[in-house]
C-alpha cells in the first residue's frame, strides 16, 4: 500500500485534536457573539419602551370598569340630590364623560405609552396601574382594586 494519491480520489486530510479544538472554539465564539448581540438588542427595545419624558413604563393599565363605576356613583348622587335629567341630557352627559375619559387615556398614548384595560391583565407591575390618575384627571374618586399578585398569600394550610 502506498500513500500516494490515486487519480480521481479526493484528498483526505487527517484531522488532529488541534483542528477539532479550533473548530469547537470558533463555534463557541460565534454562539457567544450571537447571544450577546441578541441581549443587547432586546435591552435596547426594552429601554425604548420607556417614555423619554418621564420614565413611565411603556405599558400601563387602567381599570375602565372602576372609572365608570365611580362616574355612575357621581351621577346617582346627583339624581339622589334632586337633580333632574332628561334621557337626552343623560345621553349627552355619558358622551361627554366618554370623551373626557378617552382624552385622559390619549395623553398617555401621545407620550408613547400603551394603555391596556385591566380586565385583560393578570399581573400588574408596580407603577403600571394608572386608574387613580385617570380618575383624578376626571375629578372622580376611583377605588383601585389590587391584582391577585399583590394580595397576601393564604397561609391557612400552614401551622
Amino acid at each position: 500500500m502506498s500513500n500516494r494519491k490515486k487519480p480521481g480520489q479526493p484528498v483526505v486530510k487527517k484531522s488532529s485534536w488541534l483542528d477539532a479544538a479550533t473548530q469547537v472554539g470558533v463555534m463557541i465564539a460565534i454562539s457567544l457573539v450571537t447571544v450577546a448581540g441578541y441581549q443587547s438588542l432586546s435591552r435596547q427595545s426594552a429601554y425604548s419602551a420607556e417614555t423619554p419624558t418621564n420614565g413611565a413604563p411603556g405599558v400601563v393599565v387602567v381599570d375602565t370598569k372602576a372609572v365608570l363605576e365611580a362616574y355612575m356613583e357621581v351621577m346617582k348622587d346627583r339624581i339622589a340630590a334632586g337633580e333632574e335629567f332628561s334621557d337626552q341630557t343623560l345621553q349627552l352627559s355619558g358622551a361627554e364623560f366618554a370623551a373626557e375619559y378617552l382624552g385622559a387615556v390619549k395623553k398617555y398614548r401621545d407620550e408613547g405609552v400603551v394603555v391596556i384595560d385591566r380586565r385583560y391583565v393578570v399581573g400588574i407591575p408596580d407603577g403600571s396601574e394608572i386608574t387613580k390618575e385617570i380618575g383624578d384627571a376626571l375629578g372622580l374618586v376611583v377605588e383601585v382594586k389590587m391584582d391577585a399578585f399583590s394580595l397576601p398569600l393564604n397561609n391557612a394550610g400552614k401551622q
